[in-house]
This record gives structure tokens, sequence and C-alpha cells, in this order.
């Protein structure tokens, strides 16, 4: 928008009839229009002898005026009119040269002339930092309308930052708010979107005999501590794959970057075989990848589970085996004979007990 047009006048504290003056100007701030004299402006001076002369290139305006009739104290000599070209205010000076008889003077006043004003208008709103990391601030910038060489910077260092959970996506909206060099306020606001995607890890325990034969029913716990006090859960087959989508361990996956360790132990081993008392470390790692394009951040996140450093380990169960010499089982019917001869003395020997018993009896009857 531009100012209206601007007029300084010129007038004498006193009667005067000839005279000499300048008038200065800022050529980039005001752009000239032109001069009325008393004679233009309708005074009754009919022996007035006056001339401009103007250097718009300079700024000056130079007058010098004569007349037989006295211009008055305080009524017109000149009138110079202006347009303002720049937003700010500028300075226009009158310096008196002659006047009536004086013709040496170097008398000078200085008037501000209001500019056109700024006409501020938003050209753009920088935000630092990234969409993974998040926003820290927000940089607006004005340009002047009336001027492009007139910018002013206003910098929000408070962004209000809204979170909203859906599932595996994380929406961030931070919002900016200034106030401009024209007193208004401008509010902004950046979205950004996260996303978490997972790739799940396994990893295998098979148990073998001694001659790596795959064996069937061993149970083994999952535990906490490497005690193995705290059980998490019971795993029973003879190949434990465990995985970090199961239900069991979600609550012990860890943060990306990070790794948790767990524990496995067998709680009961095959049938014929012994049990194995090692305790193996469950190790889970989980990996992030960081995709982000404009506003939108893609997190992906790859856990790899280990048994002692592998992803397959094969534990080996050594059979029980029978030493010489080893007591029956009872209920083994491969050893009936034995348990028959054995009943069999058992029972002689009994007779002949009740035999030397009875003799001795009827030896005291008589």
């Amino acid at each position: 928008s531009s100012a209206p047009k601007v007029v300084v006048t010129v007038t004498e504290d006193e009667d005067v009839n000839n005279g000499k003056l300048t008038v200065t100007y800022d050529p980039e701030s005001l752009k000239y229009v032109g001069v009325t004299t008393p004679a233009e402006a309708g005074a009754d001076l009919e022996d007035l002898f006056s001339s401009v002369n103007v250097d718009e290139k300079a700024g000056t305006v130079q007058f010098a005026y004569a007349t037989l009739e006295a211009v008055a104290a305080g009524e017109t000599l000149l009138e110079v009119e202006f347009e303002p070209i720049a937003c700010e205010e500028s300075e226009v000076t009158i310096a008196t040269e002659e006047r009536n008889k004086e013709l040496e003077l170097s008398e000078e006043e200085t008037t501000e002339v209001e500019g056109t004003g700024h006409d501020w208008a938003l050209e753009s709103v920088e935000w630092e930092g990234s969409a993974a990391e998040g926003y820290v601030t927000a940089t607006y910038t004005f340009v002047c309308q009336n001027n492009e060489e007139h910018v002013k910077v206003v910098v929000d260092e408070k962004l209000v930052e809204s979170t909203e959970e859906d599932g595996d996506t994380t929406t961030i909206t931070y919002t900016a708010e200034v106030v401009g060099p024209d007193g208004e306020t401008y509010t902004e606001e950046k979205t950004v979107t996260i996303t978490t995607e997972y790739v799940d890890g396994t990893v295998t325990l098979v148990k073998v005999d001694e001659d790596d034969e795959a064996l069937e029913g061993a149970s083994f716990g999952l535990y906490e501590d490497e005690a193995c006090t705290k059980e998490i859960t019971t795993l029973t087959a003879g190949t434990v794959e465990i995985s970090t989508a199961d239900d069991y361990l979600a609550d012990y996956l860890p943060e990306a970057g990070e790794s948790v360790t767990l524990y496995l132990k067998e709680v009961k081993a095959p049938d014929g075989f012994k049990a194995d008392e090692d305790v193996y470390e469950l190790v889970i790692e989980a990996a992030v990848e960081t995709e982000e394009e404009e506003d939108t951040v893609t997190n992906t996140i790859t856990y790899t589970i280990t048994l002692d450093g592998d992803e397959e380990l094969r534990v080996t169960n050594t059979a029980i085996k029978e030493e010489p010499g080893d007591t029956p089982e009872t209920g083994d019917p491969s050893n009936l004979p034995m348990f028959m001869t054995m009943g069999s003395s058992a029972a002689a020997m009994l007779a002949v007990v009740m035999h030397v018993r009875r003799k001795k009896e009827d030896a005291e009857e008589e």
C-alpha cells in the first residue's frame, strides 16, 4: 500500500519582499511531484517574480522570489509536493540563503516526512530438526511488499507437540506460533507420521542321542534368571523352535538397539536318557533401520535370537546304561527264574529250621 502524497509548506516568520531558499530531500525515499508558488496558489501578487529549479537526481528544489508587495509573515511562500517511495520516514531540509536585505544567510530547518509504511507478508517458515529426531524451532521470515530488501525474522523456540498412537503408527503434530512485525499472530503446523515395522527372529534347539538322531519327549524351562528360579514358560518337544513372535516373549523383547538375555534349561529328559544339566543363554537383540522421506518415518526393527550364540543348537542326551551287580528292578519279567530259585532255597532253609526246633522240643519232654 502507498502512503498519501506529502506537501512541505514554506513560510517566513516576518514579512518578506525577496528571498532565496533550497529544499533538500532524499530521492531514494521521496519522489518529487511538483511545486506551487504563491501566484499559482491564487495570491494577489501581480508583481511577483519567482523561479524554481528542480534537480531530482540530487534531490534539491531551489526557489527564488521578489515582489514589491510583501508576503505577510506566516503566509505560504512555496509548497513542495512529494510521493513517499520508502517504508521508513525521511527528512526534508529547508535552507534559507537570502531574505530581504540579508543576502548571506545559512538558516536550516528540518522536518520529518512519513514513508509508505511496511506491508509485511509471510514469506516462509523453516523448521529446524528432522522428522526422525523431532523438530525444535520454527523460523518465520517476513518480507515487506513495498521494499523486498526489508526483511524481518521471528523464531518460535517453544513448539507445542501433540502425539496420537494408532497401533504401530504414531502421529506427531508440532505447532508454532509467533506475532509478526505487523502485530498479527501467525500459526503453522507440521505433522510427522512414524510407522514401526517388525521382523521376527527364530532359534531352534534340537535334542539328539549320541548318534545325532533326534529325540522326543524333552521338556525345557525358559527363565528370566541364570539360577533358573523365575520361570517364564515350559516348552515340551524334541525340537524346540523359539520365535520373537511367541506370546510368552512379548514382555521380554528389547527396545531398538538393545538386547535381553534369558535362560533355557532341560527340566525333563526323554525316557531312558540322562537329563542335561547345562543352562543355555538365549539372547534377543533388536536392530533398527530408519528411513525418512519428507515427514514420513519408517522404523524397521529386526530381531535376532540365538542360543549360546547359534541360531540352531543341537544338544546331546546320553542314554542310561545298567552296570553289572545292579539290583534288578521289581516287575521285570526277565528276572522270574531267579526269583523262583531264590524262593525255593528260602523254603528249604525254613523246613530245616523247623525240623531241628521240633526234635529239641521232643527231647525236653522226655
